[in-house]
């Protein structure tokens, strides 16, 4: 994958972002047996409010696909939000996502034109670990489910490791 994003401080607190991102295909054994030998696009724009230990992110997006013989993938349209509270080292608020098929390839796909669609609601808690690692966990399940072949829930842990960080500004008045 590969992506690149632009985003504006609009005051207040508000953040507009826009990205694109490419999956490219790699034409080796593994993405073909994996059916994700092709290249696909993803466009996405995101708005964030920061402000007050408060963080708010709305993120859509839209993915192109393929059809193919060797394996089809349909357009998809995505949509997560995130509602974060910090307080001192913690983090806790909601999070949601839905995603729908926007159309359903004639070869490879789900018979009869079928699309998936999925919609899902859950809980982040986070821990400020030291001066630079965040870890967070999310929990979600579906509220609605199409095509998946039943409902869903999910789990998952994510560290964030600063890869670099900026030394601290130095005091205007420093000897």
């Amino acid at each position: 994958y590969a992506s690149v994003w632009l985003s504006w401080y609009l005051g207040g607190g508000i953040n507009l972002s826009f990205g694109e991102r490419a999956q490219v295909g790699l034409h080796n054994d593994l993405t073909r047996m994996t059916g994700r030998d092709f290249t696909a696009l993803q466009h996405n724009v995101a708005v964030t409010f920061l402000k007050n230990n408060w963080h708010a992110t709305v993120n859509g997006f839209y993915t192109t696909g393929r059809t193919a013989a060797a394996g089809s993938q349909p357009r998809t349209v995505n949509a997560d939000v995130t509602v974060t509270k910090r307080v001192a080292r913690k983090e806790y608020g909601a999070v949601a996502y839905a995603v729908r098929d926007v159309n359903s390839p004639a070869v490879g796909y789900l018979p009869d034109g079928r699309r998936q669609g999925e919609v899902a609601v859950g809980a982040l808690w986070g821990y400020f670990v030291g001066n630079l690692v965040s870890v967070q966990a999310k929990l979600t399940t579906d509220l609605y489910q199409s095509n998946f072949g039943g409902r869903d829930t999910r789990a998952s842990v994510v560290a964030m490791l600063p890869l670099w960080t900026p030394p601290a500004p130095r005091p205007r008045h420093a000897r």
